[in-house]
């Protein structure tokens, strides 16, 4: 079994600050499952640390922190950053925010959010 990623609280900001070096963060890092090792779970959850790992390259691309792309779509920095770690589920109202405040974010990946 693979242990699931979860930020704690109390140590959400240093995490924060690992994950936007993406030096700590790889696939390896984020297989988020807890169930059997079958094939349809390992392939999913790799899918979602490719995902994952895609669009934290795209948002370290663009310089912008949690914060700024959470006033530019309208959320908390919280949510913002459950969205962009595949931990919560885009609305399609902030969808269009989100692909303006991170115009190279592609598509499929944004549908898959």
């Amino acid at each position: 079994r693979f242990k699931t990623f979860v930020p704690t609280i109390s140590c959400w900001s240093q995490q924060q600050q690992q994950l936007q070096s993406s030096r700590f963060f790889s696939k390896t890092t984020y297989l988020s499952t807890n169930h059997h090792n079958d094939d349809t779970s390992s392939r999913s959850s790799h899918k979602l640390a490719e995902r994952v790992e895609r669009v934290l390259a795209v948002k370290a691309k663009s310089g912008k922190t949690y914060d700024d792309l959470a006033n530019e779509v309208g959320v908390t920095n919280t949510y913002m950053a459950q969205l962009l770690l595949g931990q919560a589920k885009l609305t399609p109202h902030s969808a269009a925010s989100l692909k303006q405040a991170l115009p190279d974010l592609d598509d499929a990946d944004l549908d898959a959010m």
